[in-house]
C-alpha cells in the first residue's frame, strides 16, 4: 500500500484513494473548488479584518451574501456584529480546512 492510502483521519476513518474518488464524485466540483479557495485564505487576517470591519472580512472571503446581510442589518445591531462576525469567519474557514484536507 502507498503511504497516501494509509493515512488515517483523527476520527479513525481510513482515507484510501478509492474513498477519495467516491467523495470527489459525491460533491460537485463547484463546492469543492469553493471550499479549496476558501481554505487558502489567511485565517488570522480574515479574523482581524472581521473584527475591525465585519463586511470587509466577509468580502475578503468572497462571501458577498453575508457582507450584504451584515450591512443591511446594520452590523447585527452594531454591537453583536463585531463579536459574531469574527467567530463566524473562523468557523467558515475551519469548515473549509476540514472539507479540503483530503485534496
Amino acid at each position: 500500500m502507498d503511504e497516501e492510502d494509509e493515512k488515517i483521519d483523527k476520527d479513525g476513518i481510513e482515507y484510501t484513494s478509492a474513498l477519495r474518488k467516491k467523495i470527489r464524485e459525491k460533491y460537485s466540483q463547484h463546492i469543492v473548488l469553493e471550499n479549496y479557495k476558501l481554505s487558502k485564505k489567511n485565517m488570522w487576517f480574515a479574523i482581524v479584518l472581521g473584527f475591525v470591519c465585519p463586511p470587509a472580512g466577509y468580502a475578503y472571503l468572497h462571501r458577498f451574501d453575508f457582507m450584504a446581510m451584515n450591512i443591511l442589518t446594520l452590523n447585527y445591531g452594531l454591537i453583536f456584529g463585531f463579536a459574531i462576525a469574527p467567530v463566524h469567519i473562523y468557523l467558515m474557514l475551519q469548515d473549509a480546512h476540514e472539507r479540503t484536507k483530503w485534496i
